[in-house]
C-alpha cells in the first residue's frame, strides 16, 4: 500500500475557510492549523494509506470490485439470519424468464477461512434473442443471456452484500472466488497482509488487473462544515505497470463558504 499525507491540502482548505477572517485572525488561523495536524489518524482507502486529522469524519462508499457492488454495514448474527432466509424466499417468489417458477437456479452456503458464513444466489437469468442484419445483406440469429449472481455473508459483526446484475453467466464462479477472499475488519485497522481496504471489510490479493477496483472516501471537519474532500481510487493498471503508477487519483473541494 502507498501511503501519502493530506496535511499540505488540509493547510489550504483551512486558510481557504478563514478567508474572510484573515486580516483580523492570522494567529488564530496559524493555531487553527497547528491543531489539525498536531494529531493525526490513518486511514486506509482502497490500496493507499492517507494520515487526517484525527477529529476527521470520515465515510467509505461505492466500493465495488470487478463490477460487484459491496455493501458492509453493522448487523447481528440473528438478523443477518432472517435476512437472508427472507431473500431466498423473495427470489424463489418471483417467476423466471419464462414465468416458470425457477428464477432461484442455485443455492451455495458459504463459509470462509476469515470466518465468514452466508449464502451465494444465483437469480433472475435474462434471455433475449431474435434476428438481426450480418452487414453482407442477410440476417443471422442472436442470443444473449445475463444472471444476477448475488451472496449475503456476515462474520464479526459485520455483514456484508455483494451483487451484479445481469452477470455474463461464463462468470459466475468469480463471486464465490471473491468472497472467500473477504476479510470483515470491524475497526477499520489497517490491513497487515496485501489488500483492498473498504468500509469495516477489505479484500485480500490477488486481484487481477481487469477486475477494476473501486473506492471513495469522503472527509469532512466537523468545525468546518462547508468544506468536503473526495477520494476516489480506481485502479486502471496493465500488468505490466509498476504498483506505485497503478491508480487514477481525483481530490476535490466541494461547498461554499460562510
Amino acid at each position: 500500500m502507498l501511503k501519502i499525507g493530506l496535511v499540505t491540502a488540509l493547510f489550504l482548505v483551512v486558510i481557504a475557510s478563514f478567508a474572510r477572517a484573515w486580516s483580523i485572525g492570522v494567529e488564530r488561523d496559524k493555531q487553527a492549523v497547528t491543531r489539525l495536524t498536531n494529531k493525526l489518524k490513518t486511514v486506509c482507502v482502497g490500496r493507499f494509506l492517507i494520515d487526517v486529522p484525527d477529529e476527521a469524519e470520515i465515510e467509505l462508499r461505492q466500493a465495488r470490485i470487478d463490477g460487484f457492488d459491496i455493501a458492509p454495514f453493522s448487523e447481528t448474527a440473528q438478523d443477518f439470519l432472517k435476512r437472508v432466509a427472507d431473500r431466498e424466499l423473495q427470489i424463489k417468489a418471483k417467476p423466471d424468464y419464462l414465468g416458470g417458477s425457477k428464477n432461484l437456479e442455485a443455492v451455495r452456503e458459504v463459509k470462509t477461512s476469515s470466518g465468514l458464513v452466508g449464502k451465494i444466489f444465483i437469480h433472475s437469468r435474462t434471455v433475449e434473442e431474435g434476428t438481426q442484419g450480418n452487414g453482407l445483406g442477410g440476417v443471422e440469429r442472436y442470443r444473449y443471456e445475463g444472471i444476477t449472481t448475488e451472496a449475503l455473508v456476515h462474520g464479526h459483526g459485520i455483514s456484508i452484500d455483494l451483487f451484479f446484475e445481469d452477470r455474463d453467466p461464463d462468470f459466475i464462479e468469480d463471486l464465490h472466488a471473491l468472497v472467500n477472499q473477504l476479510v470483515a475488519n470491524p475497526a477499520n485497522h489497517t490491513p497487515t497482509e496485501p489488500g483492498f481496504c473498504m468500509d469495516r471489510v477489505y479484500v485480500r490479493d490477488p486481484l487481477r488487473a481487469k477486475q477494476r477496483e473501486q473506492i471513495m472516501m469522503f472527509a469532512r471537519l466537523p468545525r468546518h462544515p462547508d468544506v468536503e474532500f473526495m477520494f476516489i481510487d480506481l485502479r486502471s493498471r496493465k500488468p505490466s505497470q509498476p504498483s506505485s503508477a497503478t491508480f487514477q487519483l481525483s481530490l476535490a473541494l466541494e461547498g461554499e463558504h460562510a
